[in-house]
């Protein structure tokens, strides 16, 4: 290829283009354009081709190696735009037959061409080599330009080799490691790893076959040493919690177990061999990183559970800093000295300095080294403004060493604000620090001019809830959840954990949970900026930022900072301000108007989930009807059925009907064994004997389901299409739809069972009166057992509806008190009633959160609302709507 561009006229001066995936002929092409001492370009294969035109009007290059059809497309369009290519090597041929530009060379008929070029002349190789000179530029590689377009900076060839063997003395290879190229060659590491380490270490290095196979090539493989962004760590550690998350319950508890010993094997500086032979072995050879001797991370910050994580599994893994100016890396961890909240020390020759430090130690990192950049590429004005008049370069960084001598790196120099005592702070590198725990989703960090810091949070909703339920904690909506005292004391735990790695004067004084779920009004212009146009989490907007720390009741601000103290701003009392202060509503139609499309929504949505409340409460009446028995155990009846139907589907396998009707099944034997065995032997003891036992049998159903099923909450495998359909302009979810369907089967199969089958009659005559019916030679015995069985399959029916719709958990039981109340307002003991009641119950909770959404904003109304309603209905009507009234002789 080097004779080719000789050919072609590429000389010293010159530059060559690449773009394209990682590919061996990326590598030869660059080695190519230096023989020639021509200078070489890399291309993120991703750039747009005004990207591409900026690029190569400001650097010229003669000669493009481009990878295939889609980036040569990119060139070809911007046509004249690019004078200064005058060939164009492309690598893969598929789908190239139909160009016929003068300028498209195929790499093989180049490679050709520089064969006859030395055979030719023997000696031209030789003599390329000999007029090399290391002092020349050898690569351009492009800045991150976060500010403007990139700037190309120039490396010389004995800067390139040299700052490589600087960084092997502080993190050795040899020929026997192998290596995966995974980030772009564009990119200043992947430069080092795969170019000048191979050329000084002679290791191997392997090319993935496709961005998406990524993992399977590194299994393939077994890389010795891995280099991979933060973000690639965390998707892989999120992967494996997924897949975690989709296993067996006793699979979850023996990596949970693993995990934790490994983590606190891994504090304390050693390993726990349980953990590692019972799990993180295991792990390695899945992800093909069984041989791995070094890892390396860089460019953003990585979550510490993320790093914690990877080292408790056994992955030596470091990180590092550097910049393209650099030469890439010049501080990483040490072995035995690894700190995930720093980026290590210099490596060797590399001298670091802090500009204009404040009273914490924290100003501008200065770093110089012997193989630092020559400058920018025609950018002289810019070249002299980088480095400092004694050699220092200066990085825009701001960050501080330890006492140990780690570098700690923060933010961007001007991107830091200052309190009104003079301690500079970076807001971002404190709110990445709190959006590292899984509880939190945004925040906010608040302080400039002020005398303290503090943070606004939006919980992370999904996690916070599942949190919530493994507690017992009862909560309705977002809102509810976010002023619990018990999440209130959640967060501060975890602000507390991140106020421990701060220095002192940078640490929270004060914070308050915000009441709606985060999302972003603009982007982020001004990192200083004090007004609502920074950020808005909420319906926090057109506050001052000093007005955010108010009472929960009356929103009234108390901006009273205790320094040296954590204080939860939305967790003292109510002060004596009228809690009820409120603009005028809004009419229908204005801005903030009620909006009837979500209202009917919600009304819909309570019909649906007011018709599952109906077959529950049907069961609890069929029970009390035939038995005189409240059932406190019919919310775990429900749990129980959907629990038995997905351990079947995911852990034996079985199809989701057959599974379904085994599930059934097993809940008609259930049922009737309780009636049998529990409540059989406690006919004539007082009332007060019979509700205790089904209060003891709901706790140990807890228990027991606790203990084999866990408390996580798991999906179904999907069953249903999980999307929506519209009807009368509603789009309403296909299983909800599935579930309103199936609750009228039942409900249908209900009403024909009890007017028409003899059973059914049987039943409706012992409820009528037992003496009468043991007269006609009714079995009351198996009548019981029989409400008992109908009770749970109907239960676990309703279980398995719920579940698909949502998810399997424990919390689930609560519908057994939720549907009380619509018991209560049809009637103990009537059939209609209950179905009345459910719908009643499922529309009002409904209505509810509308009304407490659109205008009341207390928060817990939806769980509350059908409990007055039950207050009302026993004052009212002490026997429910539907009920039959006690008339007794007196």
């Amino acid at each position: 290829m080097a004779a080719a561009f000789a050919e072609l006229g590429v000389g010293a001066g010159d530059v060559v283009a690449l773009i394209g995936d990682n590919r061996p002929e990326w590598v030869w092409g660059e080695v190519a354009a230096h023989a020639c001492r021509a200078m070489s370009l890399g291309v993120y294969r991703d750039a747009l081709e005004e990207e591409i035109r900026y690029l190569a009007g400001h650097a010229h290059p003669k000669v493009i190696i481009a990878e295939d059809e889609e980036q040569v497309d990119k060139l070809l369009n911007l046509g004249d735009a690019i004078p200064s290519v005058q060939a164009i090597v492309y690598t893969d041929p598929r789908g190239m037959r139909k160009y016929d530009d003068a300028r498209l060379i195929a790499i093989a008929d180049l490679e050709e061409r520089g064969r006859r070029a030395l055979q030719k002349d023997t000696g031209l190789w030789t003599r390329m080599v000999e007029a090399t000179d290391g002092a020349d530029v050898a690569i351009l590689c492009t800045t991150s330009g976060t500010t403007s377009s990139p700037k190309l900076a120039e490396w010389t060839g004995e800067a390139f080799i040299g700052h490589a063997a600087t960084y092997l003395r502080a993190d050795p290879r040899g020929p026997e490691d192998e290596y995966v190229a995974v980030l772009p060659l564009s990119w200043v590491m992947e430069q080092m790893y795969s170019v000048g380490w191979n050329f000084l270490a002679r290791m191997k290095v392997n090319f993935p076959e496709e961005e998406r196979t990524m993992m399977a090539d590194l299994r393939e493989v077994g890389p010795t040493f891995v280099l991979l962004s933060p973000r690639a760590w965390e998707g892989v550690a999120a992967d494996i919690r997924a897949r975690i998350m989709d296993a067996t319950p006793w699979k979850r508890r023996i990596y949970n177990w693993a995990v934790g010993r490994g983590m606190a094997a891994m504090e304390k500086g050693g390993r726990d061999g349980a953990a590692e032979w019972g799990l993180f072995r295991h792990l390695r050879d899945r992800l093909g990183f069984s041989r791995l001797k070094s890892a390396a991370t860089g460019g953003a910050a990585m979550g510490p559970d993320t790093f914690r994580f990877f080292q408790a599994m056994g992955l030596p893994l470091k990180q590092l800093y550097g910049q393209t100016e650099a030469l890439g890396a010049h501080t990483i961890h040490q072995a035995g000295h690894v700190d995930y909240e720093t980026v290590g020390f210099p490596m060797p020759g590399v001298t670091l300095s802090i500009r204009d430090p404040d009273p914490e130690g924290l100003g501008e990192v200065l770093v110089r080294h012997p193989n630092m950049m020559s400058g920018y590429y025609r950018n002289a004005e810019a070249s002299k403004e980088s480095f400092s008049e004694d050699g220092w370069f200066q990085t825009g960084d701001a960050g501080y060493l330890t006492e140990r001598g780690h570098l700690v790196v923060i933010d961007r120099i001007k991107d830091l604000a200052e309190t009104s005592r003079g301690v500079r702070f970076s807001p971002q590198f404190i709110e990445n620090k709190l959006k590292f725990s899984t509880y939190v989703a945004e925040a906010v960090i608040l302080g400039k001019d002020r005398p303290y810091l503090g943070a606004m949070i939006c919980i992370r909703y999904p996690i916070v809830a599942k949190w919530a339920e493994e507690r017992r904690i009862s909560f309705t909506t977002y809102s509810d959840l976010a002023s619990r005292p018990e999440v209130y004391a959640l967060l501060r735990e975890e602000v507390e954990r991140v106020n421990a790695t701060l220095p002192a004067q940078q640490r929270i004084t004060k914070f308050v949970l915000l009441y709606k779920e985060a999302r972003r009004r603009r982007r982020r212009t001004d990192p200083h900026q004090e007004g609502p146009a920074r950020r808005h989490c909420g319906e926090v907007r057109g506050h001052h930022r000093a007005d955010l720390f108010r009472c929960r009741s009356c929103r009234h601000r108390h901006d009273h900072p205790l320094p040296g103290r954590l204080e939860a701003a939305g967790g003292h009392e109510p002060c004596d301000r009228d809690p009820r202060q409120r603009a005028r509503r809004p009419k229908d139609g204005e801005p903030g108007g009620m909006n009837t499309s979500l209202l009917i929504q919600l009304l819909v949505n309570g019909v649906i989930v007011g018709m599952l409340y109906g077959i529950v409460a049907m069961c609890f009446v069929l029970i009390y009807k035939s038995t005189q028995v409240v059932n406190f155990a019919q919310g775990e009846f429900v749990v129980l059925g959907a629990w038995v139907c997905l351990a079947l589907v995911v852990n034996m396998g079985l199809p989701f009907w057959l599974a379904f009707l085994f599930s059934l099944v097993f809940m008609m034997v259930f049922g009737i064994l309780v009636q049998v065995v529990l409540l059989r032997p406690l006919l004539g003891e007082p009332v007060i004997s019979v509700i205790m036992a089904t209060i003891g049998l709901s706790i140990f159903m807890q228990a027991t389901m606790n203990w084999i099923f866990g408390n996580n909450a798991v999906r179904f495998p999907q069953v249903f299409d999980r999307g929506t359909m519209e009807i009368a302009g509603l789009n309403v979810e296909t299983a909800y739809l599935m579930s309103f369907v199936l609750s009228l089967v039942v409900m249908g199969l209900f009403f024909w069972f009890f007017q028409y089958s003899r059973w059914g009659l049987a039943m409706r005559a012992t409820a009528y009166n037992q003496q009468i019916a043991q007269s006609l030679g009714i079995s009351v015995g198996r009548v019981f057992a029989m409400a008992w069985a109908i009770s749970a399959v109907v239960s676990g029916i309703a279980g398995v509806v719920i579940g698909l719709v949502s998810a399997v958990s424990n919390s689930l039981a609560i519908i057994g008190i939720k549907v009380f109340p619509a018991v209560i307002v049809g009637g103990l003991d009537s059939i209609v009633g209950a179905i009345i009641g459910g719908l009643t119950i499922g529309i009002l909770e409904n209505l509810a959160e509308f009304v407490d959404g659109q205008y009341l904003h207390i928060g817990n109304m939806y769980s509350v609302a059908p409990f007055y309603v039950l207050l009302i209905i026993l004052m009212i009507k002490p026997y429910g709507l539907l009920g039959t009234p006690d008339i007794e002789r007196v």
